[in-house]
């Protein structure tokens, strides 16, 4: 498999060139996927573009040895990039494992400042931001940002006497969050996040239907948006042709999500709250939803979860 990824690498790096080294390679003896299969086929690569009928004589010749030539991958799902300290680390990773398209679901806006001159250019990797998610004061990732801002472990949400402080702080807002508890915070700040030119915006739509339950219960960290404030946030995202994206935990919020025309879904139901819950069909979307949500074009990451730490860091 290794020599798929490092050959998808080697041709995009080609065709990725700077436009005035104009240099064409023909490549010969590869096995091609067409979609379906693979195909025995020679190829040329010229001002970055494939060419599988060219007449011309090119400048290099590179025998390939019936290696096998795919498309590069994408990682549709992600909030690699926002650790700077890990940055060039990642890249490397992606750039070995043939994964040249990467979309961030969410991400601090100050870190891409550091980082957006060594992306989406010729020859680099080209990644879509977030930058930061929509959410309510003290739900998801409010607090979870602010306990990573005052140097705490995640573990503090769950802690009584630190509860009301994470609700309070701000330290990450309007960088990797903003907060929309009413009509009028969307109407406030809703120009603050297209200002900054996000290829995506994210929502937090966790726990729609129990959303009061779980603010009266102080579950932060469980739940998200009101739904009043989503129907004014996806209406606005059309306007301006804002792509949105859905956090979602329950099929309740799948199916809110998609009454309000939502298209683009991060998750499927149980994602974070499913471990070990034995009702599976409280996790299943209804084939009548599905076929719904086919109909209108929905996107959906499944986003799967590394089972065996969780249950570890849960103690299960």
């Amino acid at each position: 498999m290794h020599k798929v990824f490092i050959l998808a690498l080697f041709f995009s790096m080609f065709s990725c060139a700077k436009k005035e080294h104009k240099i064409s390679i023909l490549y010969t003896n590869a096995n091609v996927f067409n979609g379906e299969t693979f195909a025995k086929k020679d190829f040329l690569v010229k001002d970055g573009l494939f060419q599988f009928n060219a007449t011309f004589q090119p400048d290099v010749i590179v025998d390939l040895k019936d290696q096998y030539v795919i498309p590069p991958f994408g990682d549709a799902h992600t909030h690699n990039f926002d650790n700077l300290q890990k940055f060039d680390s990642i890249y490397k990773a992606y750039i070995r494992e043939g994964v040249f398209y990467i979309q961030v679901l969410n991400n601090h806006y100050s870190h891409y400042l550091q980082l957006k001159d060594s992306i989406n250019s010729p020859g680099k990797l080209e990644v879509a931001f977030a930058h930061g998610g929509i959410t309510s004061t003290g739900g998801h990732p409010h607090t979870l940002y602010e306990t990573q801002a005052i140097n705490y472990s995640w573990r503090a949400m769950l802690d009584p006497s630190k509860k009301e402080e994470l609700i309070n702080s701000r330290l990450k807002e309007n960088d990797a969050y903003y907060l929309m508890d009413s009509i009028a915070d969307v109407r406030k700040k809703w120009a603050t996040v297209t200002s900054k030119k996000p290829a995506i915006v994210k929502i937090y739509m966790s726990n729609i239907l129990d959303r009061t339950k779980e603010i009266t219960n102080k579950n932060i960290g469980n739940y998200g948006l009101s739904e009043v404030v989503v129907t004014q946030v996806s209406e606005l995202a059309r306007k301006d042709n804002v792509r949105l994206y859905a956090h979602i935990e329950t099929v309740s919020d799948f199916e809110v999500a998609l009454k309000h025309d939502i298209k683009h879904f991060a998750h499927m139901p149980g994602y974070g709250g499913g471990l070990g819950n034995p009702d599976l069909q409280k996790l299943t979307i209804s084939d009548a939803t599905l076929k719904e949500a086919g109909a209108k074009g929905a996107m959906i990451i499944p986003t799967g979860i590394i089972r065996k730490i969780l249950c570890q860091l849960l103690g299960r």
